[in-house]
């Protein structure tokens, strides 16, 4: 039997990374002028069919006594084909995420940049409904009956050009059911048939109720001095 015949089982041990590739520091310190005017691309992100890019626009390094490298980076950037302007990159630069974009494919990607069609935006409901036992928490601390909260996205989010919340009005694309609660499983034929509704499968006798907790002092009195 060839030796090219023999295949050795292979393992992967460990958390596999989302991340693949080089640091930002590690890519600028091998360029002329610190990389400034080239571009560079996060790995993460090629999944996605249209271009994200970093152009090095400000590199201010400094090396310590340790080797270790510090400094800021400023670049601008394109998310999926959308210009999010010049950003300070330093925080994110010592991540293994990085490749370095040829000068030959340089002007090919700034063109696809301009050709490409971005995604349509993502609207999420307004509000979400509170978790069960939140929502008893509020009322039994607190005294407040609610069952739904205005729904946020983090402005730092760097999708947030594709993903926002529905104006008032607007009919979201995402379903409640994937805000609400635990959203929607990903293995749902292990649900198939499965009685889940309390009518028909009450809880044991021997099950015990979760008792009203006492409101403590410190909210009587804060309470108090809302009321005046």
């Amino acid at each position: 039997m060839a030796n090219s015949d023999i295949t050795m089982p292979f393992f992967r041990f460990g958390k596999k990374s989302a991340y693949t590739g080089l640091r930002l520091w590690d890519i600028i310190l091998r360029l002329p002028r610190l990389g400034v005017g080239r571009i560079v691309q996060q790995n993460h992100l090629k999944v996605f069919s249209e271009p994200s890019l970093i152009k090095l626009m400000e590199v201010d390094a400094n090396m310590d006594e340790y080797r270790e490298v510090r400094g800021k980076v400023l670049g601008e950037r394109w998310y999926r084909g959308h210009y999010c302007g010049v950003e300070d990159i330093t925080s994110i630069a010592n991540l293994n995420n990085y490749s370095l974009v040829m000068k030959m494919d340089e002007e090919k990607l700034m063109e696809d940049l301009k050709t490409c069609k971005k995604p349509d935006p993502i609207l999420l409901p307004s509000t979400a409904a509170f978790p069960p036992v939140f929502k008893m928490f509020l009322k039994q601390q607190h005294d407040i009956t609610a069952d739904r909260y205005p729904l946020e996205v983090p402005s730092d989010l760097p999708n947030n050009f594709y993903v926002r919340v529905a104006e008032d009005g607007g009919q979201p694309t995402v379903p409640f059911a994937e805000v609400d609660g635990l959203g929607t499983t990903r293995q749902p034929h292990l649900y198939v048939d499965l009685p889940l509704d309390r009518a028909t499968v009450p809880p044991p006798k021997d099950s015990i109720s979760i008792p009203t907790l006492e409101r403590p002092r410190r909210i009587e009195r804060m309470s108090k001095l809302l009321a005046g």
